[in-house]
């Protein structure tokens, strides 16, 4: 707490080289309330090394684009849908941040990964979605299940299917298994538990898998707490 009074709350606890996170939004991670994606995307970039450190990789996908592609999918019409004529207007009127890194799908996707996560938001509920490079499909793992959120997670992998197959000839199976899962209780824990998923996908190990099993959901946040701190970018790593 002595660190985030101050000038501390207002200056950043972690930065790595796209964004930052500041004070006032590690609070939310301290303090029990809902996540904001830069929380997210911060620790999905921490647990990737762990794949690594087991001879292979995963891809972390930005929530900014899940963001962005939903918002866009959904003025474009109410089934969030593309043709495949479709693609390349649609791309052309997405950010250049976006557009960069769903290009980095290609580069990652055939030789080196076992999954790719998109942690996904809507109406303020974050759920993961995963594509399984093995099985060639797709996994749903949400901690409050609703129809809404599962339709949401098919028209997303819908749109990365018709992505692949029309800008890298790379063929996925749109099919997205529901996976029962741990669900919350009346919290706001939505993001911790997507955290969570991201790990153990990371790990993917026995223990892993069984920590997510038992764990006690806020001490894993306090976990997280720690993690992002003592992370080599984060205010306890270095000098920020």
């Amino acid at each position: 707490m002595n660190y985030l009074t101050g000038e501390r709350l207002s200056g950043s606890v972690w930065e790595g080289e796209r964004f930052k996170i500041f004070g006032i939004d590690f609070c939310d991670l301290l303090f029990g309330n809902a996540l904001k994606g830069n929380i997210i995307d911060c620790y999905m970039k921490i647990v990737s090394v762990y794949n690594v450190r087991n001879g292979f990789e995963i891809f972390c996908m930005d929530t900014t684009v899940q963001d962005e592609v939903l918002g866009a999918l959904q003025r474009l019409n109410r089934k969030r849908k593309l043709n495949d004529d479709g693609y390349r207007d649609f791309l052309s009127d997405l950010t250049n941040d976006s557009r960069g890194k769903l290009e980095q799908l290609d580069r990652k996707l055939k030789d080196r990964c076992r999954y790719l996560l998109f942690p996904i938001n809507i109406k303020y509920h974050w759920f993961l979605l995963v594509y399984v490079i093995e099985k060639r499909e797709f996994e749903f793992r949400n901690s409050i299940y609703t129809s809404m959120s599962l339709g949401t997670a098919r028209s997303y992998a819908n749109f990365l299917v018709g992505y692949m197959r029309i800008m890298f000839n790379y063929r996925m199976d749109k099919k997205v298994n529901h996976v029962f899962c741990r669900q919350q209780g009346a919290d706001l824990n939505c993001g911790i538990y997507t955290c969570l998923w991201a790990e153990c996908y990371a790990r993917d190990d026995d223990e892993a898998w069984n920590y997510e099993k038992v764990c006690t959901i806020n001490s894993f946040r306090a976990r997280i707490s720690a993690t992002i701190l003592s992370d080599d970018n984060g205010l306890f790593g270095k000098d920020i």
